[in-house]
């Protein structure tokens, strides 16, 4: 069933709430319960809530959901979908799964602190049939709040979430009319920069191709593809990061400019540096034009004079390779497919990255606490693991 009538939030709450069809669960976790709340206030939501609940104490929250993920994140709420769409199917398959259509709708938000000193976000998720009896499709979202005080960034979640059950059963003619209606009357208050779809309702939908128009549409300001691996939230890659981003173009060819931009970006990490006084993180940066190679064989335990090495050479590669700092897989030797070791040391004056098993008796000869030392092997040997 589809629908192209535009509905403000109450409309849309009261429309699910009357289709004898759909019949789901709520799990919200900060932020309040406005998701839940509209159903609940528009009138008729016997027929559409089955349960909800708000696990906003730590220990209830691992109870339910289990340990080891920080409570808002993309882990939280793939347990907290898992769980709650288990419990509705275990609970009422039997009794109403003929003629319901079933969906649980969780988020975990972190709105704005009473200080107002944390990135209000938050993660959003939807799984949901199409038919009765029919197989479940999912949707997760990332999103940044963009408003400026606690009770309006609970006021933009609660439509938020309207928005997505309405548009998951009314509303999926196209992923770019989808995410238009998943947006309305919340455009400037809420950024998506992050999508994730399955199932059978979104089949063709390419995810990389939804990122993409999250931006275009003026939905996110950015979104983040890395080099190896799916997409993930900006926020995932950046988060606790001290990060040096070099301004440039890509498209140029020529030396000169690569060699510009790479002083660009070594002088940025060094202010960064001074300014960071020893603290972790290092800083990370981006380069234009890299290649590596093993300077060395690759050892489990450190010898003297013996230590592998990449070395970045900004003219060996055609402008636009992208170097990543941290977790260089080792591909010779007798450890080849199974090691990783990140970056020890940043050399910026040779484009020179070092990588060694840390010394479990301090720090391996000639490196200093200046010298970005962090986590640093990920392989057997007497470090551990």
């Amino acid at each position: 069933m589809t629908s192209t009538e535009r509905l403000n939030t109450h409309q849309k709450a009261l429309r699910i709430n009357l289709d004898p069809t759909s019949y789901g669960s709520f799990a919200e976790i900060g932020a309040g319960q406005e998701v839940v709340r509209w159903f609940l206030v528009v009138g008729g939501a016997s027929g559409t809530v089955a349960k909800s609940i708000s696990a906003y104490d730590k220990e209830v929250s691992d109870d339910l959901y289990g340990f080891g993920a920080r409570y808002v994140s993309g882990e939280r709420l793939q347990a907290m979908l898992d769980s709650e769409w288990s419990q509705l199917m275990n609970q009422l398959n039997k009794s109403r799964g003929s003629n319901a259509r079933f969906f649980s709708f969780v988020d975990t938000i972190s709105a704005r602190n009473y200080a107002g000193t944390n990135e209000p976000h938050g993660w959003v998720g939807l799984r949901f049939q199409l038919q009765p009896g029919g197989p479940p499709n999912d949707i997760v979202l990332h999103v940044n709040l963009r408003d400026t005080s606690n009770l309006i960034e609970q006021e933009a979640i609660g439509i938020l979430g309207v928005n997505l059950i309405y548009a998951a059963f009314f509303q999926l003619e196209t992923k770019e009319s989808f995410f238009e209606n998943i947006a309305q009357d919340v455009e400037k208050r809420i950024e998506v920069d992050y999508a994730e779809v399955r199932g059978a309702a979104f089949e063709g939908w390419d995810q990389r191709t939804i990122l993409a128009h999250l931006v275009t549409s003026g939905l996110a300001e950015a979104v983040c593809f890395p080099c190896s691996g799916p997409p993930v939230p900006p926020i995932d890659v950046l988060h606790k990061k001290a990060t040096v981003l070099a301004p440039g173009s890509f498209e140029h060819v020529d030396s000169e400019h690569a060699a510009i931009h790479n002083q660009l970006l070594t002088s940025g990490i060094q202010q960064l540096r001074g300014e960071l006084a020893g603290k972790n993180p290092a800083p990370a940066g981006f380069s234009q034009a890299v290649s590596s190679y093993p300077a060395g064989p690759y050892t489990a335990t450190p010898q003297s004079g013996v230590q592998p090495t990449i070395t970045i050479d900004p003219a060996a590669m055609p402008a636009g390779t992208e170097l990543s700092v941290g977790d260089f897989q080792l591909s010779t030797g007798e450890y080849s497919g199974e090691q990783q070791a990140d970056v020890v040391l940043i050399d910026t004056s040779s484009y020179t990255c070092s990588s060694t098993p840390p010394d479990p008796n301090g720090l391996p000869d000639g490196y200093g606490p200046s010298d970005g030392i962090g986590v640093l092997y990920g392989g057997p040997g007497p470090a551990g693991s």
